[in-house]
């Protein structure tokens, strides 16, 4: 935004600014003529605001965010004045500084030392120069010497020439040394030293200061003090101190008294994430079929293996010996006649049922 512009924007307010600004008028409205120590209040301002509560200052929140939406509301249809840039760019009519002896010195020798050294980097060339410049004897110096001595007179000779054509840019500068002189000036009495312990004050001094009104501010912006706990022995008896009566346990007194402890919290929120993945489980197993149905496909299958089986075992059945004369024999005739029989039961059952379900395990 330019200086002097009249349609200016007011910047937004933060909420401290609109609690400062309330307290502000507070005194202002009670006591007109109170002259309030800005210090002091500054202070006392932001000794109230840390203990003010999130929701006391909900209200100077708002007021903060209403004066930020204004802002950028105003803001989209502002357009700042056109004015000068801080930064003046150079006359190019102005003589050039003249360069020194060792410049003039690098300027002749830094082409050699580049076709010499052509991977030199311009640190380690300046590093090389300098040290060339240091090495080279007190008469061999002499001619860039003269040489910049007669650079340096005609610059002083052009810019004396330069100065007398912009006389007003000269002035402007004189009025500026003026200024900071006066500003800065030495010689200007300086305040007088703190008193020491020793010393009297000097008597007879009266102030003009409202002592009265001064008060009241530093009670009104005061924070108040929290009342201290107390009990009476009798209906008509005497008060006393509750913390230092012994009645109350000093451990409650404490700041994190009543206050769950971090590891039990800490526990409770596992125990409450390990419930909450087994109910999860739980619920995804629940919602999977418990039991599937046959495919014609799936139980043809299944019945041609259980013939098949059956062929198998009453193969191996009639190959048994006439004689059954010992026990193994009949143990393994008996086992064979009870395979036979539930095989054929087997599929029985899946020749009278075509719909035929069974468990999944999937």
């Amino acid at each position: 935004m330019g200086k002097g512009d009249p349609k200016k924007l007011r910047g937004k307010m933060s909420s401290y600014a609109f609690f400062v600004q309330t307290c502000w008028e507070e005194p202002k409205k009670k006591h007109a003529d109170a002259s309030v120590n800005f210090s002091e209040f500054s202070k006392k301002c932001s000794e109230r605001w840390k203990t003010m509560s999130a929701k006391e200052k909900g209200k100077f929140e708002d007021m903060a965010k209403a004066d930020k939406a204004r802002y950028e509301r105003e803001m989209k249809t502002y357009i700042p004045p056109k004015g000068e840039t801080k930064k003046k760019s150079k006359d190019p009519n102005a003589p050039k500084r003249p360069p020194s002896a060792f410049f003039l010195f690098c300027s002749e020798y830094r082409p050699k030392i580049k076709g010499e050294h052509p991977g030199l980097s311009i640190g380690d060339a300046a590093k090389k120069l300098g040290e060339m410049w240091n090495n080279t004897a007190a008469d061999e110096k002499q001619p860039y010497e003269k040489k910049a001595a007669k650079l340096k007179e005609k610059y002083e000779k052009d810019i004396a020439a330069y100065g007398a054509k912009g006389k007003p840019d000269a002035a402007k500068k004189g009025e500026m040394l003026c200024y900071i002189e006066k500003k800065f000036d030495r010689n200007e009495p300086k305040k007088p030293a703190v008193p020491l312990r020793t010393d009297h004050p000097v008597m007879g001094i009266q102030s003009g200061k409202n002592f009265i009104n001064t008060n009241a501010a530093d009670v009104i912006m005061g924070v108040a003090k929290k009342p201290k706990p107390i009990y009476v022995d009798k209906r008509t008896g005497d008060k006393h101190d509750l913390e230092t009566s012994g009645l109350v346990p000093k451990y409650i007194n404490k700041k994190d008294y009543g206050v769950t402890p971090e590891y039990i919290c800490k526990r409770n929120e596992e125990v409450k994430k390990a419930q909450e993945e087994y109910d999860n489980y739980i619920q995804e197993n629940l919602k999977k079929a418990a039991m599937k149905r046959l495919s014609d496909e799936e139980r043809e299958a299944v019945l041609q293996g259980l013939k098949k089986n059956w062929e198998e075992v009453h193969k191996e059945f009639q190959s048994l010996s006439v004689y059954i004369d010992s026990i193994p024999k009949k143990v393994r005739k008996q086992r064979l006649e009870e395979e036979m029989k539930q095989l054929e039961h087997d599929i029985s059952v899946m020749e009278k049922h075509k719909i035929i379900y069974i468990a999944n395990k999937s």
